[in-house]
């Protein structure tokens, strides 16, 4: 919903079906969620180029 400031809120801001999700996040060490974070980073989509 966009209320998250940061990867780690909203992956700990997840409920239900994503409890276990969440707490395998919070379980992993800092070296592993760092290296989560540099994969999600990964997956965002480059700008457009517009050539005119």
């Amino acid at each position: 919903d966009g209320c998250a400031t940061t990867v780690d809120e909203a992956i700990v801001r997840h409920g239900g079906e994503a409890a276990g999700a969440v707490l395998s996040f919070q379980q992993a060490s800092e070296h592993d969620r760092a290296n989560l974070r540099v994969f999600l980073s990964a997956l965002r989509r480059a700008p457009a180029i517009r050539v005119r």
